[in-house]
């Protein structure tokens, strides 16, 4: 498995709605407690610095397990990012 990063920077020229998202404070996303403080130890504030880490490093912090990845990307998924293998095989192509 490739890890695959979002690189937008704000300054970039963005929709508003899409500014908006990735502005969006992480302990906005419904994620736990737990998830939202790891991803805090990790600096990761709004939902652009977390799509600026791959899957790697965000489970190389303690606490980021299998359980926490499928959580941060079914928040991630509400506000309309998907995961690449989402993207890339259609709406039904959910990788085990």
């Amino acid at each position: 498995m490739t890890a695959e990063r979002l690189y937008i920077e704000l300054g970039q020229v963005v929709s508003p709605a899409l500014r908006a998202r990735l502005s969006l404070c992480v302990a906005q996303l419904d994620l736990s407690q737990r998830t939202i403080n790891c991803l805090d130890d990790m600096g990761i504030i709004t939902v652009n610095d977390l799509l600026q880490r791959d899957e790697r490093r965000l489970r190389a912090c303690p606490g980021i397990g299998e359980a926490a990845m499928e959580e941060i990307f079914q928040a991630l998924e509400l506000i309309g990012f998907v995961r690449s293998t989402q993207a890339s095989n259609g709406a039904n192509g959910r990788k085990h």
